[in-house]
């Protein structure tokens, strides 16, 4: 519905454009627009971080134990979104430094043991971010994100057989319906202030994988 809506309304902006109203004006007052635009922004960061650091990122999987280092980190982050609990924030129009700031946090996700979807929320939260609305905007900011890795990998198709890549294709678009699915019962969960209890899953994960793997 989200994402239909702000479609709308990009479309309906561009129309105002051809008649003559300034960007920025329609930037300040149209909300479906304004969101469209900070996705395309907080997608920059996270774009850069990927085109150069992909190669980093890559060599990092076949390591567990930073893999298990990284979920206590994130662990950490999680329950530190407990302290603005107190916080009764109404803000759900990002700025352009925060759609920067939570870009690039998702494209430092890269990372193994790291959780996308809750350091970007966390960092929302962390800028004051209606918690509800941090977690519509960490899920819309993915989508671009996952559109483009899929690029990347199927830039060279000749790598693939035909039904790895209908494998491939086709688990995207399931994840795809079941992370958007599972967003309705995570953001009930975010605007309670208990996104801190997936502290209790990294964690253990994390120090399991540690003294396994050493």
């Amino acid at each position: 519905k989200d994402i239909f809506e702000i479609l709308r309304g990009v479309c309906l902006s561009c129309k105002k454009i051809v008649l003559g109203e300034s960007l920025i004006n329609i930037f300040r007052n149209d909300n479906n627009t304004r969101v469209f635009l900070l996705v395309l922004i907080g997608t920059i960061p996270t774009a850069l971080i990927a085109f150069f650091f992909r190669s980093t990122f890559e060599s990092l999987f076949n390591k567990p134990v930073l893999a298990g280092l990284m979920l206590l980190v994130t662990g950490t982050v999680l329950w530190f979104t407990r302290r603005y609990l107190i916080i009764n924030s109404n803000k759900e129009k990002l700025g352009i430094c925060d759609a920067l700031i939570i870009g690039t946090v998702q494209g430092l996700a890269i990372t193994p043991g790291i959780s996308r979807s809750g350091t970007t929320i966390a960092a929302a939260i962390f800028r004051g971010v209606d918690r509800g609305f941090a977690a519509k905007f960490s899920f819309l900011l993915a989508i671009p994100a996952i559109l483009g890795a899929m690029a990347m990998i199927l830039k060279d198709p000749i790598n693939f057989k035909n039904d790895e890549i209908s494998f491939l294709v086709t688990g995207s678009i399931v994840a795809a319906v079941t992370g958007y699915v599972s967003l309705r019962f995570l953001i009930k969960i975010i605007t309670a202030g208990k996104l801190y209890l997936f502290s209790y899953y990294c964690w253990p994960v994390g120090l399991f994988a540690i003294l396994f793997f050493l």
